[in-house]
């Protein structure tokens, strides 16, 4: 039997330029669905990864990708990366930050992320 509250799932929990994953100890927080985000205001969001696409910003390499959950898509950016260990087209994922209302829809900026 399994300790209350742990569903037996692990989940990691990254932000850029952690040295490496972290447990996540507390339950989930509550997840925001895509089609419900709003430009400045803080939530999760959680999809399967669409579109990855490695591009330059700045001068500065950047990952992109793409999350879908069925009710919209958002877009991630990671800058200076090229990629990510885990995360591939498909993958389900977990991604925590503020968006912003761009050209392409709502952004996240180097938001912390769960694999799932």
């Amino acid at each position: 039997m399994s300790a209350p509250g742990h569903d037996g799932k692990h989940h990691h929990r990254h932000k850029e330029g952690d040295a490496r994953p972290s447990r996540n100890s507390s339950s989930s927080p509550e997840v925001t669905a895509i089609a419900d985000a709003r430009a400045r205001v803080p939530g999760r969001f959680e999809g399967d990864v669409r579109r990855i696409r490695i591009h330059s910003l700045a001068s500065t390499p950047t990952l992109e990708l793409q999350l879908d959950d069925g009710s919209g898509r958002i877009s991630a950016l990671f800058m200076g990366r090229r990629g990510i260990s885990g995360i591939d087209c498909g993958r389900r994922l977990a991604i925590e930050g503020t968006p912003v209302a761009g050209e392409r829809g709502l952004t996240l900026y180097n938001p912390a992320y769960d694999l799932l």
